[in-house]
């Protein structure tokens, strides 16, 4: 049986009614990469996590959802 600890981690916030998705998609992305991922499993209180707030700002937001939604069109079955 697993078991999870929870642990709250700062990350980029979206200031608008509508990117949430966007950033929880980016922030799934980033940490789980695998050095992000390692250095936070190693150490939750370590430097790595204060880092999570820097790993992309608005305006990546804003072309990662355009990137999304073409994808999502252009992919489609209509």
């Amino acid at each position: 049986m697993c078991t999870f600890e929870k642990v709250c981690v700062e990350s980029p916030q979206q200031s608008n009614n509508y990117d949430c998705g966007v950033y929880l998609i980016l922030n799934l992305k980033l940490f789980l990469q695998p050095e992000n991922f390692r250095c936070f499993m190693q150490d939750p209180s370590s430097y790595c996590r204060k880092k999570y707030t820097e790993w992309f700002n608005a305006e990546t937001a804003k072309r990662e959802r355009v990137k999304m939604k073409d994808y999502i069109i252009h992919n489609l079955d209509c």
